[in-house]
């Protein structure tokens, strides 16, 4: 994910790298710069709010007389609802924001091709070739490692080792120690 300061600091530079990149990553670019202007916009004025209730909150228990107190609580209602809607509008552009932010491709290197496919320049060496077919190696270990009691007792890919295996993996560790 980019950082949503290098992008604030420097959006024509971004945007030209990620021009190199295809011209679907310059859209998501806009987009993010246009959510960031709002949430900054709403961020401070949602901060003076929020002052503005723990004020009034001062101001109330200091009220002696019930009608003051009566119009402080009224008042804050109102701000308070204000900051109800001004988080709320806050929470689902920020999430548009991070959605956005990770739709954007990282920036490519200045040396690198230009075009969303990379091409290949060389291969160097060979796959390696078995005179046999590799086999998993829960196939290999067959009852000495037991996934279904481990998956039912702490979940998805957790394994319990049995008999030898358990012994061959101590002396592993006795040994590296």
């Amino acid at each position: 994910m980019l950082d949503l300061r290098r992008i604030r600091e420097d959006p024509d530079g971004v945007r030209a790298a990620l021009k190199r990149r295809g011209e679907a990553a310059v859209v998501d670019l806009d987009r993010v710069i246009a959510l960031d202007a709002r949430r900054r916009i709403l961020l401070p004025e949602l901060e003076g709010l929020r002052a503005e209730q723990n004020e009034a909150n001062v101001r109330i228990g200091a009220a002696g007389d019930p009608a003051v107190r009566a119009r402080e609580i009224e008042g804050m209602r109102n701000v308070a609802a204000r900051a109800k809607d001004l988080d709320a509008e806050l929470a689902v552009i920020e999430a548009e924001l991070h959605e956005a932010l990770d739709s954007i491709p990282n920036l490519p290197d200045p040396s690198a091709a230009p075009g969303p496919q990379a091409e290949l320049v060389r291969t160097v060496g060979e796959p390696p070739r078995f005179g046999f077919e590799p086999r998993d190696h829960l196939e290999l270990a067959g009852e000495m490692i037991d996934m279904d009691r481990a998956a039912k007792l702490s979940g998805s890919r957790f394994a319990y080792l049995r008999g030898d295996l358990v012994l061959l993996e101590l002396a592993l560790v006795r040994w590296v120690l």
